[in-house]
């Protein structure tokens, strides 16, 4: 993969990681063309794809050949929205759609800087890491926010990268950052639901203000129409910039995750599976399962009775009652 990246000339990628990044990466695969590389990497129970391409049409022949892993992916599309959006359709033709569009804020450090010297805001320990990925994994989208695998935690934890404040036995809230250079980026700035209108969230920006006052600008990643989360890095000097990350989506089809269970079958042609005997009782187990992984959901054991089996148009209203539809 090295000599790839290093031969195709970088017309239009949303691949930054430099090569020495690439020894921490696990579960890395690629496909590879004479103008084009696709990188897949597995993250929990999907995949993030990276492309390096010589050109758009590049692009959209290694994606039309349809050389991608199982299981949903996700691509990061960076930058101004002109610039990415011939790679967004290029995508959206081989069957990933439009998921969330993240906007970059910056804040340049002065002495406007509002600092802070809170005794509750401390470093997190390596004892705190289970409960801080529980955290982040209870409050954020795994697809939009890159959710940290606890190695990645444990590093920060190391460079006294997170910080905490508890409140009793419980996680009051968290802020994590990285810093490159003079540039710190904010990752994460959360408080416990259970906590919130304490003041937590202040105490812990104030902190991390303090801690990175020698910087010289930090950035951050928001959701683009999260208005309230603007809102309130704006009250902290964050403007806005013309860098966006236009977040694209391909989920397993239903008819694709029934093929993995019986492929000698053609379920459009079908209206009662079970019925016509294309699943039988321990197929619906295992599509069960994979219907789970594959939409991120959990399917309770109410819901697991023929009639949400018995055909496509079934399993696609079981699924919109999940919030997953396909």
């Amino acid at each position: 993969m090295i000599p790839a990246l290093e031969r195709i000339r970088r017309v239009s990628t949303n691949f930054f990681a430099a090569p020495e990044q690439l020894q921490g990466w696990a579960s890395l695969s690629w496909v590879e063309t004479p103008d084009c590389l696709l990188i897949f990497r597995r993250s929990s129970d999907f995949h993030r794809v990276y492309h390096v391409a010589e050109s758009i049409e590049a692009l959209s022949g290694a994606l039309a050949s349809n050389p991608f892993p199982k299981g949903p992916l996700v691509s990061d599309l960076v930058g101004r929205q002109q610039e990415i959006e011939s790679a967004a359709r290029a995508y959206e033709a081989c069957g990933f759609r439009r998921y969330t569009t993240l906007i970059r804020m910056v804040r340049i450090v002065d002495d406007s800087l509002p600092c802070g010297d809170h005794a509750d805001v401390t470093f997190a320990e390596p004892a705190d890491i289970p409960s801080i990925r529980a955290f982040l994994i209870k409050l954020l989208d795994r697809f939009a926010d890159q959710i940290p695998e606890e190695d990645e935690l444990e590093s920060a934890v190391a460079r006294q990268n997170i910080l905490i404040v508890r409140q009793a036995d419980e996680l009051g809230g968290l802020l994590i950052f990285d810093q490159t250079g003079l540039t710190i980026t904010l990752r994460y700035w959360y408080v416990n639901p259970l906590f919130r209108g304490r003041g937590i969230g202040a105490r812990l920006m104030k902190t991390f203000f303090r801690i990175n006052r020698s910087s010289r600008r930090i950035v951050l990643w928001v959701v683009g129409d999260n208005t309230g989360s603007i809102e309130k890095y704006q009250h902290y000097g964050f403007q806005r910039e013309s860098l966006m990350d236009q977040i694209m989506i391909r989920k397993t089809t239903i008819e694709e995750v029934l093929k993995e269970i019986r492929p000698e079958f053609d379920f459009t042609t079908s209206e009662d599976f079970i019925g016509d005997g294309m699943l039988d009782s321990h197929d619906v187990v295992t599509l069960v399962a994979d219907l789970d992984r594959t939409y991120g959901i959990s399917i309770a054991g109410i819901d697991i009775v023929p009639e949400n089996f018995q055909n496509i148009p079934a399993i696609e209203q079981l699924l919109r009652k999940y919030a997953a539809a396909p």
